[in-house]
């Protein structure tokens, strides 16, 4: 059975608490979600456990950015610079030395950055109840197609995708659909076009969802395989004004055009490149500005990609 993220992020939030993950009780300080997520087993001492959800959770955070990697290690007191920092608050007061931020600002980032882990770990937990492992593949190229002057917004997305393992036979897929203001839960409507079938999707939360691929080949390690897909929102369901890219793993090259209604431009477009989620929820320029052009097309590029950080466009 997985854990859905909310439930791993609430854990996470108990477990920094005091010594985090140094408390002497360490057994009642993880919650079921996160001893199933570190492989506890219900005999092992506490001196395992221990060991066990320590490199877990420090092997998770490879995936995040490193202020938020920073952050959720040393909310949890497994950062190698806090180990004499027995109470929350005093990591709390490293992290935002460390950012040069205030406490505040620094228990934001503590709280994102355990709502990232959590979403981190819920996935490696689905893709392990399906067979597979987590990861064993990256992105070598992602190119995309964005109308926005169609009756709902649409992409068309094409990846080739390059397997780092033998075996592997299946993909796991993250989207996020940011909720506009005031918006409830959302949905996105996934088609596959070629390269593969769609066998499972699941619901994290109200705006992010996890697909299954299943390719029609088993892939070698090095062997790369391509695959496309359209991407619809609901009708009525509005959307955000931004399209980002926020990789999971590795991406050596993201291609994307934007096709705007040509009779309803936006006032200003700017390029998002290495943004944290906060900086889009923002809404506040943070790259070069961009101008449509006679079409309402903008077509942009991006090179060697750093995971869980956005690249894309946004707009006002």
């Amino acid at each position: 059975m997985t854990v859905r993220a909310e439930e791993l992020a609430a854990e996470l939030k108990a477990a920094r608490r005091g010594r985090g993950l140094y408390h002497p009780d360490i057994r009642t300080r993880l919650g079921p979600g996160l001893r199933g997520a570190s492989g506890v087993g219900a005999a092992d001492p506490p001196a395992e456990i221990r060991t066990k959800a320590i490199t877990r959770l420090r092997l998770l955070t490879r995936a995040l950015p490193e202020e938020l990697s920073d952050a959720v290690q040393a909310a949890l007191g497994i950062h190698p610079e806090v180990r004499d920092l027995l109470q929350l608050q005093e990591r709390v007061d490293w992290l935002a030395r460390r950012l040069r931020r205030d406490t505040r600002t620094a228990r934001r980032r503590i709280d994102e950055a355990c709502v990232r882990l959590a979403e981190t770990a819920a996935a490696a937990g689905a893709a392990a109840a399906l067979g597979l492992r987590p990861g064993g593949w990256y992105v070598e190229s992602f190119h995309a197609v964005v109308t926005l002057d169609t009756d709902t917004p649409m992409t068309v997305e094409r990846r080739v995708v390059v397997a780092e393992r033998d075996g592997l036979d299946h993909l796991v897929l993250g989207w996020s659909v940011p909720r506009a203001d005031g918006g409830g839960p959302q949905d996105v409507l996934v088609q596959v076009l070629y390269g593969g079938v769609l066998v499972a999707k699941e619901r994290d939360t109200g705006t992010r969802f996890r697909l299954v691929l299943e390719l029609p080949v088993t892939l070698r390690a090095g062997e790369s395989h391509e695959y496309g897909l359209l991407v619809r929102i609901p009708p009525d369901q509005p959307m955000r004004n931004h399209y980002a890219y926020i990789p999971a793993t590795r991406c050596d090259f993201f291609d994307l055009r934007v096709r705007f209604d040509r009779r309803r431009l936006p006032d200003r477009v700017w390029r998002v490149s290495e943004a944290f989620h906060r900086d889009l929820d923002e809404r506040r320029p943070s790259g070069e500005f961009l101008a449509p052009d006679r079409a309402g097309e903008l077509h942009v590029q991006f090179h060697e990609i750093l995971p869980g950080h956005g690249y894309g466009i946004q707009w006002e």
